[in-house]
């Protein structure tokens, strides 16, 4: 079973089946009811947060992270439950990158998911297709702004493991020509290879984690 094949759909299916249907995948999930309340985890989201299953059982989400964590979590949830946006965040934890998110569910509950590295969003529904980042997906996102539309197509192509003679023939440009878009686009947003551009496109959602390159140029 893939992340895929489980996000999909999930603003529609039971909540408890949307948690338990991630165990097998390693992202970490949980739902959070209209009282905010934890109503189901799975075992991903319990180990990572230093629960068991009857710690866990009906805890208040300011219960569920350490400190300012939870006032600031618990704040995004009923954001998210009043907007019926979700919200996408990234944080350092324990030295990793950790990539989360709320997301609304038909029933009134919240779904809490997070994974190292980033999550799949490439199949979740339409009315779920442009979510509210916050943190540094916010900040990765103002970056990828400053890009006109071509460097923006450029960026994107480059991100996803292209070389500049892909890229030309793609867009149907000179080599010359997209090699001045690239250096354009490493100067507007301070990177210098096109690994460092993977990272800022899957931090701001522009690429999901599996498209992104791993070479540097």
């Amino acid at each position: 079973m893939t992340l895929n094949q489980n996000m999909s759909g999930f603003s529609t299916i039971p909540a408890d089946a949307c948690a338990l249907a991630l165990d097998v995948t390693g992202v970490a999930a949980a739902v959070f009811g209209q009282d905010d309340a934890l109503r189901s985890a799975n075992r991903v989201w319990l180990r990572d947060h230093g629960l068991t299953a009857s710690e866990a059982a009906g805890a208040p989400a300011l219960r569920c992270w350490p400190g300012d964590d939870a006032r600031e979590r618990v704040e995004l949830i009923r954001r998210v439950r009043r907007s019926g946006v979700p919200v996408i965040f990234r944080e350092q934890r324990d030295g990793r990158s950790v990539e989360s998110a709320f997301v609304p569910l038909a029933s009134g509950e919240v779904l809490a998911l997070s994974t190292p590295g980033g999550l799949d969003r490439s199949s979740w529904p339409a009315e779920l297709s442009k979510p509210e980042l916050v943190g540094a997906a916010a900040h990765a996102a103002d970056r990828v702004a400053s890009l006109s539309r071509r460097e923006r197509e450029v960026f994107t192509l480059l991100a996803s493991g292209h070389s500049i003679k892909q890229v030309a023939e793609r867009l149907g440009r000179s080599e010359k020509t997209i090699e001045g878009h690239r250096d354009s686009i490493y100067r507007k947003l301070g990177t210098r290879n096109r690994a460092q551009i993977a990272v800022l496109a899957m931090e701001s959602g522009l690429l999901p984690p599996h498209g992104a390159a791993t070479m540097a140029d």
